[in-house]
């Protein structure tokens, strides 16, 4: 049978090239034809496959006419107006169309297994030594002529330009279109040769004609990718698109070259690897050795960094640390430096900084970030950079991670997937655990030594020294931006619950042991104050904000959230205060009161200013009620009293107004007692018989406490006198505790009028 070319072949001479047509028959119907026909194809497809194992020379000669003749098949669908009338025709029937075919097919097949094999796989061992041969013919040629065939793949990516630029059929478009098609060739010709590989039921011989069209295959793929890296590594030496200066524009040519041979590359199964290798070999290699050198020149020895952290040097510099250095440098490489262009063109983002050159030259199905940064990092930070996982400096462990953490947090923004887990495994090493363990043992015995200092003192002082400002202090460095990890949020929250929790009970202590002035005590209160008042707003609200920095929810969610977690802890602190609050006040009004018993005792010479004085009956309070609570006084206009909580001043003055006004009373109790004794055993001129006391001032009905305000005829007693100043001065007293921040409703300020019944309205 002779060879038809099917791009001129007429469909019904080559028919009857086969036999199967004969010009002086009959035909039904066309469509009667198409469907034996096809019929009669699918008969064949079902045995093809076999004679590739035993009969494959001489089958291949028959399947190449069986499939052209499947190919007129289809080729006739679409052409029933110009055929239908002839094959009609010049049909005889419909059984007789293939019998040359049936008798010559079961002449081939009569000592073949059934065995099924799929008709593609034929059809890929003649596509593919046919695509092999042309490959090779048309690369030698390049190589040879230098001129543009059917793969001339060099010259289209030299020539670098945009598909819809310029005017159709030019250049730049031919090129383009040609690449193009080329490697869509060169892409399905891999595809069929892996799965003639993948493959297990071939028999020796047919196994290596494979293997050899397949090692054929890998030539041209070989050849090919030699051309494409020569030219990726002149780009990367000299065009714009690996530039790392700001200053330079982006040509549009280089940008379409580069995206050319990554399109080539990603049409090409299992070949990406060159891409990689040849970026890091000749950008990410170089850069990296150079950043590790420089980080590592850069660490000082560990004693300047236990002395610039722990003292706060201002020369304590964290973009100066190892890992920033790196880090920093990665980055800039990644984000301003040579690897920007295509970082952008690989990985598209949908919102963020990082956006894509443009949607023309972006190509999926590159990871530039995980086999070209994430990759050679992990290797480098499990090598020589291995001390940056860990520290004996918490502030440098938090610089490393928080440095690291904000890299991979840019890089995520990108749309990098980790699909590795190299990320995860490097985020794994750093050990917050021992991250926290260092924090505690830092912060403790910083504020441990503080505070020791502070209360050898003997006096409390305010400053930036003072007890509350140590407990602030280290409470804000805790949760501050040198410090604070979101990760580990609960143990530094609990860390600080358990630094003031020391402070009280260390306070506490020195109380006991210690005999302190009122001063002393009060300004303890208001230093304790500061802490409570502290924990309840500004601690709260920086908490707050350190995480919802991280976090997704929003402040009042997060408001909600650390109330509920965390009010257990926070009753226990208030109850806490209460237990150092208590002992503070009663000491603080036990001192102040013992200042006060001096002027109260001032008040027994009242009676005697009238005893045996014949004075008249007094009408304003003694002088002894002038510095009576001067000692108060001068306490409530100290600035740490005024910085005291409306409660704790309450429970402060009520303290020591109670005790003093009960020590009053004991005074005048005494004083009175002793005057009713002094009257029966020693009368005076001025008081009246027994039977006419019971018509003084103090017998009158309704009483009245005013000496002018008595009957005619009533006289005044010397004990009516003593017992009108005493009422005066309560009443002068009662005044000034109530200006003072008393109250008048003391019980024991009713019992001092008690004393004088006679004489209260």
């Amino acid at each position: 049978m002779a060879e038809i070319d099917l791009d001129t072949y007429d469909p019904v001479l080559y028919m009857k090239t086969l036999g199967l047509l004969d010009d002086d028959v009959t035909v039904q119907t066309y469509n009667s034809f198409i469907n034996k026909m096809k019929g009669k194809l699918e008969g064949i497809d079902a045995r093809i496959a076999d004679y590739v194992e035993n009969q494959s020379e001489s089958f291949i000669d028959l399947s190449d006419k069986i499939g052209k003749l499947g190919q007129l098949v289809n080729d006739m669908s679409g052409t029933e107006e110009k055929f239908c009338d002839y094959i009609q025709s010049g049909l005889k029937n419909n059984e007789e169309i293939f019998a040359k075919v049936k008798y010559e097919y079961n002449q081939k097949v009569s000592n073949i297994d059934q065995k099924k094999k799929s008709k593609e796989e034929l059809q890929d061992v003649l596509y593919i030594s046919k695509a092999v041969r042309v490959l090779h013919d048309q690369l030698d040629k390049l190589s040879a002529d230098e001129v543009v065939l059917y793969y001339s793949t060099s010259d289209c990516v030299k020539s670098g330009k945009e598909r819809n630029l310029g005017s159709e059929g030019d250049e730049g478009n031919s090129l383009n279109s040609n690449f193009d098609r080329n490697m869509n060739s060169l892409s399905k010709l891999h595809k069929k040769t892996q799965r003639l590989r993948d493959r297990k039921d071939h028999n020796e011989s047919y196994l290596y004609s494979i293997d050899r069209i397949i090692q054929e295959s890998e030539d041209v793929t070989k050849r090919f990718c030699h051309i494409l890296i020569k030219e990726l590594r002149e780009l990367i030496k000299s065009s714009s698109f690996f530039s790392s200066d700001p200053k330079i524009s982006i040509s549009l040519k280089d940008s379409r070259k580069v995206f050319m041979i990554l399109k080539a590359f990603k049409n090409l199964p299992n070949c990406q690897e060159y891409i990689y290798r040849t970026i890091n070999n000749e950008i990410i290699e170089p850069e990296l050795t150079r950043l590790t050198q420089q980080a590592l020149k850069s660490t000082p020895s560990f004693s300047f960094y236990n002395k610039t952290s722990s003292s706060g040097d201002k020369d304590f510099d964290k973009s100066k640390l190892p890992c920033t250095i790196f880090i920093q440098g990665v980055s800039d490489l990644v984000f301003k430096g040579s690897l920007k262009n295509l970082v952008r063109m690989c990985h598209q983002t949908h919102k963020g900084r990082y956006r894509p050159l443009s949607a023309e030259v972006f190509i999926s199905g590159y990871d530039i970030i995980q086999n070209c940064i994430l990759d050679p990092i992990q290797q480098i930070f499990g090598d020589k950079l291995s001390f940056i996982y860990s520290s004996g400096i918490s502030v440098i462990f938090h610089s490393n991670y928080t440095s690291f953490k904000q890299f991979i947090k840019d890089l995520v923004q990108m749309g990098v997937k980790d699909e590795k887990n190299t990320i995860k495994e490097m985020m794994s090493k750093f050990n917050l655990q021992i991250y926290f363990t260092l924090v505690a043992r830092e912060i403790i015995k910083t504020y441990q030594d503080q505070l020791k200092q502070e209360f050898a003192k003997g006096k409390i002082e305010a400053g930036e020294n003072c007890v509350s400002a140590i407990v602030i202090n280290n409470i804000e460095k805790l949760i501050g931006e040198d410090l604070f990890l979101p990760e580990v949020h609960d143990k530094i929250i609990f860390l600080c619950f358990q630094i003031v929790i020391k402070v009280i009970q260390t306070t506490k202590d020195t109380l006991n042991a210690k005999s302190m002035s009122a001063e002393n005590l009060v300004r303890i209160l208001d230093e304790i104050t500061k802490v409570e008042q502290y924990l309840n707003h500004d601690f709260f609200d920086n908490l707050i904000m350190r995480l919802s920095i991280e976090s997704e929810k929003t402040a009042s969610e997060l408001t909600e959230a650390v109330s509920g977690q965390y009010r257990e802890l926070f009753d226990t602190l208030s109850s806490r205060f209460d237990s150092l609050n208590q002992p503070c006040i009663v000491a603080a009004s036990e001192k102040i009161t013992k200042r006060l018993a001096e002027n109260m005792e001032k008040f027994s010479q009242i009676a005697g200013i009238y005893r045996l004085t014949n004075r008249k009956a007094p009408d304003t309070p003694s002088e002894y009620t002038e510095l009576t609570f001067n000692p108060v006084k001068s306490l409530t206009e100290k600035e740490f009293f005024s910085n005291l909580s409306p409660r704790l001043k309450s429970l402060l003055l009520d303290s020591i107004f109670k005790s003093s006004l009960l020590y009053l009373h004991k005074v005048l109790s005494k004083m009175l007692a002793s005057v009713t004794k002094m009257n029966r055993n020693f009368p005076s001129s001025t008081n009246p018989p027994e039977e006419e006391t019971k018509t003084s001032l103090l017998s009158t009905n309704p009483p009245n406490p005013l000496y002018k305000f008595m009957k005619e005829g009533v006289k005044n007693t010397d004990y009516d006198n003593i017992c009108t100043q005493i009422y005066l001065d309560i009443k002068e007293l009662e005044d000034q505790i109530d200006e003072l921040g008393g109250s008048r409703e003391y019980e024991e300020l009713q019992n001092l009028y008690s004393l004088v019944p006679g004489v209260i309205l």
